[in-house]
């Protein structure tokens, strides 16, 4: 099948959402597809380097120059670029470069198309699949619940416009895939979707690149010299590592478990990686500047995604206490790296060996847990993640909805 992608994120940068739809992307190829990805573009990043760009084009666009202006900036251009393939489409189906058979949108990039299909959609009646990673209602009256500090420009401007969004795509969709059971119910208590167009397809990992193997035993990339380039002399693979990978935000809790580690032992160390807001970055450090941690806590900033296995492999705990969540893959990367995970802000049906929820992100309670857990020295179930959650399995399971549906 000749699939069209559109989606926000994709890399480079090689954070946040982005190396979701790209795996998925490769893992479609793999199976025999050609994708065409529409997406955004951030400034001054050099074109993505891929293994099958014979069957992966990708069409950028210069993402929001300023907070708040997507609606009105790439939105706007990706809905063009589509228009125009689907003209192409129309007056030469046969043409090999520019042909689809189906368009996937990813969250609220296709706000446009979800128009154009409500009014159109009886006359254009190419396949459209929907998916979404969270819904804007859901993540609003989370934030609210949890009294997060919304700017006006969100509140009142980008949530109303994405929920919008989310509305029209499960109205015109084919089909919807939700990541998870939680953004399945949010979809037909706030939008009123269509239980029977639903399919849940988690999100998958890349179980070639995140295994099980502690790199102290390999001959390439040392997680010591890694981590020295970041904090010399402040960490080695000899303390208990508690990992958090992921955006520095209010609503992941960070400062709960910064706090944590005043309750357990000196060895028990935090390394952080990615990316956050300034003020947000400020806050934290200076948290721990006030509860002498620093020797304790490293900030190692952002770590481009294919170099992140080196970090999870030296884990002992992978720890996300977030207050709310979709279905985040790094949770699926810590575990297909055999590394146990405690987290929280998102339902789990299945149950797998190694992945513990938390009741609470209280610090002592946190600190119970993460002791609890390493010294049981918790076995992951790293074959089931390998079999249910590669992302081979998952672009398999989207695939058996697309032949069912067109």
């Amino acid at each position: 099948m000749k699939i069209l992608r559109i989606v926000y994120d994709f890399p480079p940068p090689w954070e946040g959402l982005a190396p979701g739809p790209y795996e998925l992307s490769q893992a479609q190829i793999e199976l025999g597809n050609e994708v065409t990805v529409i997406c955004g573009l951030w400034p001054k990043q050099k074109p993505l380097q891929v293994p099958y760009l014979g069957r992966m084009k990708l069409r950028r666009f210069m993402r929001e120059p300023f907070r708040g202006c997507l609606f009105f900036t790439t939105a706007i251009f990706a809905f063009i670029a589509i228009f125009s393939l689907r003209i192409i489409n129309r007056l030469a189906p046969n043409r090999k470069v520019l042909g689809f058979d189906l368009i996937h949108g990813h969250g609220h990039l296709p706000f446009y198309l979800h128009i154009y299909k409500k009014l159109f959609g009886r006359i254009d009646k190419t396949p459209y699949f929907f998916h979404l990673h969270i819904t804007a209602a859901g993540r609003e009256r989370k934030a609210k619940e949890a009294d997060d500090k919304i700017d006006f420009l969100t509140r009142f401007f980008e949530w109303p416009l994405h929920k919008l969004s989310d509305k029209l795509g499960c109205q015109v969709a084919e089909a919807i895939f939700t990541v998870s059971e939680s953004v399945k119910n949010e979809a037909i208590k706030y939008y009123g979707a269509d239980p029977l167009k639903i399919f849940v397809v988690e999100n998958g990992v890349n179980c070639s690149m995140f295994q099980p193997t502690r790199l102290e035993d390999q001959d390439t990339h040392s997680f010591e010299r890694m981590i020295k380039e970041i904090q010399p002399q402040q960490l080695n693979i000899k303390d208990k590592i508690i990992l958090f990978l992921g955006r520095h935000t209010d609503r992941k809790n960070l400062d709960n478990l910064i706090l944590s580690l005043k309750s357990l032992p000196n060895e028990f160390k935090l390394l952080t990686v990615g990316r956050g807001p300034k003020t947000y970055l400020e806050h934290l450090k200076r948290l721990v500047k006030k509860e002498a941690l620093k020797e304790r806590v490293i900030f190692a900033g952002f770590i481009p995604y294919p170099e992140t296995p080196a970090i999870y492999q030296n884990a002992d705990i992978f720890v996300l206490p977030s207050s709310y969540e979709g279905f985040p893959k790094v949770v699926l990367e810590a575990l297909a790296s055999g590394v146990p995970v405690l987290v929280s802000g998102f339902k789990f049906e299945k149950k797998i060996a190694g992945l513990n929820f938390l009741k609470s992100t209280k610090p002592k309670l946190l600190a119970q847990e993460i002791q609890r857990i390493v010294d049981e020295d918790q076995k992951v179930n790293v074959e089931l993640i390998e079999k249910e959650y590669s992302w081979k399995a998952k672009a398999q399971k989207i695939q058996n909805v697309y032949k069912k549906l067109i």
